[in-house]
């Protein structure tokens, strides 16, 4: 938590916080986004790999309840169990050399996981609740694998029915370590999906932003005939846009102040839209086949 306030405090225009977990990371990245507002941090949009609803059986286990002299003599056993798991069939022929290269490492890395961590780890795992999720405002993508056996495509379905804004999508060919199986079918549906959603955000934040500017001119007209007393005539003048009104008989003051949005208000804040969104698209490249955006 501390890493991301000092990383992820402040947003720009052009910066904007993605943050993208994999495996149990996800429950991390879940709970930040569900406190987004309170915890100083804000979360643009999730890009979630492998992520589950539910903490997983294994951790409930009594093996990693046993002393660690005895996990350490099971620490082969435990480690190609999950290789059978977290890696796809074709991975695991080991047909082609990436396919190799990732047995090898995937092997140096079980093998070097001390086993008081693997203990410590599995008897501390924790997901989010449901009414967490249900706060979760930021866009997320799911990304699962097709033979993932360490989380289930039925755990990633649940999941996303319980996020209010929530893709999923599964990679051909990959298993739980989808990132290393398939990093290129990953990065570009993730790209893709990720460049939609955070375009589909800014929109609803631009329409956002048009309904406070017209309630901030229309209380600032208010103020103005109430300070001047000069009627409908001459211009208020806020947020480079000046609003100019025929003089009329001064109106009742007690009555609501009508809003001061005018035809060329609403051209001048569609030709703002435009440019913004030209910008992004300039930026993030085309949407997604189909969308409403092509």
């Amino acid at each position: 938590m501390a890493v991301a306030r000092r990383y992820g405090a402040r947003e720009t225009s052009s910066r904007r916080n993605l943050v993208l977990a994999h495996s149990m990371g996800c429950s991390l990245a879940l709970r930040l986004a569900a406190e987004w507002g309170t915890n100083g941090v804000s979360v643009a949009a999730l890009a979630l790999l492998g992520a589950t609803d539910v903490v997983p059986a294994v951790a409930a286990s009594p093996i990693f309840r046993l002393p660690l002299c005895l996990l350490d003599r099971l620490q082969p056993l435990l480690s190609a169990g999950f290789e059978a798991r977290a890696l796809h069939e074709v991975t695991r022929a080991g047909k082609t050399a990436d396919h190799r290269g990732l047995l090898e490492l995937c092997k140096a890395c079980n093998g070097a996981n001390p086993m008081f961590m693997c203990k410590a780890y599995y008897r501390q795992l924790e997901v989010p609740t449901a009414h967490q999720l249900a706060l979760v405002r930021a866009p997320a993508l799911l990304l699962c694998g097709e033979q993932d056996l360490l989380v289930p495509v039925e755990s990633s379905t649940r999941l996303q029915a319980l996020l209010p804004s929530a893709e999923l999508q599964r990679i051909p060919q990959t298993a739980h370590q989808m990132m290393q199986e398939q990093p290129a079918a990953v990065h570009a549906v993730g790209r893709r999906s990720m460049c939609y959603r955070l375009r589909c955000s800014l929109g609803g934040a631009l329409l956002a932003l048009g309904r406070a500017l017209r309630t901030v001119q229309r209380r600032a007209r208010c103020r103005a005939e109430q300070k001047g007393g000069r009627g409908w005539g001459g211009g208020v003048k806020g947020f480079g846009l000046a609003v100019q009104r025929p003089h009329l008989p001064r109106p009742d003051l007690r009555r609501k102040c009508p809003s001061p949005s005018t035809p060329g208000q609403r051209r001048a804040g569609c030709f703002l839209l435009l440019v913004w969104a030209q910008q992004w698209l300039q930026q993030f490249g085309a949407p997604p086949p189909g969308s409403l955006l092509t």
